[in-house]
């Protein structure tokens, strides 16, 4: 992986994050009196990062239990009594043990 690889990404996403969060600042904004600009814009960057933070803790929470889940599937199936377990783990044992 090169650094190219790992910033690309993020300049585009940070790039994608700007064009979405002016835009929506200046349509929630428009249309209010002066006196009351800085209210509405507190309140609405104060509701925009509690809902950022609503949505990340559950896509954290949905992500831990969807692994306990797959966890439990591949723990069914990839076991010593499975016939075909023996034959697939020593094939790929080089692969994920570098």
């Amino acid at each position: 992986m090169t650094f190219a690889d790992v910033t690309l990404p993020q300049l585009v996403q940070g790039l994608a994050v700007a064009c979405f969060f002016m835009p929506l600042t200046t349509i929630t904004l428009s249309g209010l009196p002066a006196h009351r600009m800085a209210s509405a814009s507190s309140l609405f960057n104060f509701l925009r990062t509690l809902a950022g933070s609503v949505g990340t803790s559950l896509t954290t929470f949905m992500w831990y239990n969807r692994e306990a889940v797959h966890h439990t599937q591949l723990t069914e199936y990839i076991n010593p009594y499975n016939p075909i377990s023996p034959k697939f783990l020593p094939s790929n044992e080089s692969i994920w043990f570098k």
